[in-house]
């Protein structure tokens, strides 16, 4: 057998850069259609500082740009070796540097600060794969510890089109007289649930592998499209009903519109994406932690 030419990628990192492709084409579809919903909206005449008209830009600007953050990942990717299969999250990652790359030159501390966070990302990603590293064949199992030492499971189906969620449960509202409100989380899951643990939910989610990680990702997009709007104080019905397509989406993915019994935890995959979408505004971050089985 011949040795490989001297330099040849392996095919671990070969693989990676053509993922790298289909993540920013994913991207820019999403962002096309944040472009299409802010299209809908007619310049409001209470927007004296163009708001809008800036969202627009920068949104285009950032469509224009995938070409060159997808370079720069690419040659990220192969020079740092990286072989564990990346997905939409690393990506997200490490596009704080895509942008930068062509203008560090030879400089020192930008190319320690560059490892810094590809290695912060790399070291998450390898945590993301280890976690999903189940039985080759049937569901695989995406666990998350969230407080008071519960343990969140969600099941992707082998086609990765579906997702069954499996917690643990004080009082089952199928079988027991439970009534849906402010109380009910804690009668149900035994009690209410942290920000961070919808954090980590969120993650879990947004960085499944197929079409059930798509409409999750999706739907993040729409509702940081709808919040951006919205913190800007450029209401849109069009991102609202976007949102509101996106997460019957998600309903439909963990089996939400099928079920009436499954109905009620839907609030929790969705309260997790949305509040991570939601609070990069400052201004949209108010109000009491939403919690699940409140309606």
């Amino acid at each position: 057998m011949a040795a490989p030419s001297e330099g040849a990628q392996p095919n671990e990192i070969t693989a990676n850069v053509e993922r790298v492709g289909k993540l920013i084409a994913q991207k820019k579809q999403q962002l096309a259609e944040k472009l299409s919903v802010l299209s809908t909206i007619i310049q409001p005449v209470f927007d004296p500082e163009s708001r809008l008209q800036s969202l627009q830009i920068a949104t285009r600007t950032e469509i224009l740009r995938l070409p060159t953050y997808q370079a720069a990942i690419e040659r990220i990717i192969a020079s740092q070796g990286i072989e564990t299969p990346i997905d939409a999250i690393f990506v997200e990652d490490i596009l704080i540097v895509a942008d930068i790359v062509p203008h560090g030159g030879d400089d020192a501390l930008f190319a320690s600060h560059l490892r810094e966070i590809v290695t912060r990302a790399w070291d998450n990603l390898k945590l993301r794969r280890l976690s999903q590293r189940m039985e080759a064949e049937g569901e695989k199992e995406h666990a998350v510890e969230i407080s008071s030492g519960r343990i969140f499971k969600f099941h992707l189906s082998e086609d990765q089109e579906r997702v069954r969620m499996d917690f643990p449960l004080v009082a089952d509202p199928s079988k027991e007289n439970v009534k849906l409100g402010p109380e009910a989380v804690v009668q149900i899951l035994g009690a209410p649930l942290t920000i961070t643990d919808y954090d980590n939910i969120a993650q879990t989610l947004l960085s499944l592998p197929g079409q059930a990680g798509q409409v999750m990702r999706a739907y993040f997009q729409a509702v940081d499209t709808w919040a951006e709007l919205a913190a800007s104080g450029v209401p849109s019905e069009a991102a609202r009903e976007s949102r509101f397509i996106r997460s019957v989406a998600v309903r439909q993915v963990v089996g939400g519109t099928e079920d009436p019994n499954v109905s009620p935890f839907c609030d929790i995959p969705l309260n997790a994406i949305f509040l991570k979408a939601r609070n990069k505004y400052r201004e949209m971050n108010k109000g009491p932690l939403p919690q699940p089985f409140e309606n």
